[in-house]
């Protein structure tokens, strides 16, 4: 999960699978989506591009904190 360096209301975070166990490690999955929201996570809205092609993997999230409109992803 990033905040937004001006704006502590926008946040966005990351969702994916996870099983590990002695017989299976998965990290990947249809489940595996990135959210934003706007009115400091009172309600979330499903960021649909890149991740429109299923399933994918674990996401990994940063913000430029000079420039807070830069999201790496």
């Amino acid at each position: 999960m990033v905040m937004h360096p001006a704006n502590p209301d926008t946040i966005y975070a990351a969702t994916w699978n996870s099983i590990r166990n002695n017989n299976r490690n998965l990290n990947s999955g249809n489940d595996s989506k990135l959210w934003k929201t706007t009115n400091g996570g009172s309600t979330w809205n499903l960021v649909n591009a890149p991740f429109n092609q299923q399933p994918n993997g674990r996401i990994s999230l940063d913000i430029s904190q000079q420039n807070g409109n830069k999201l790496y992803v």
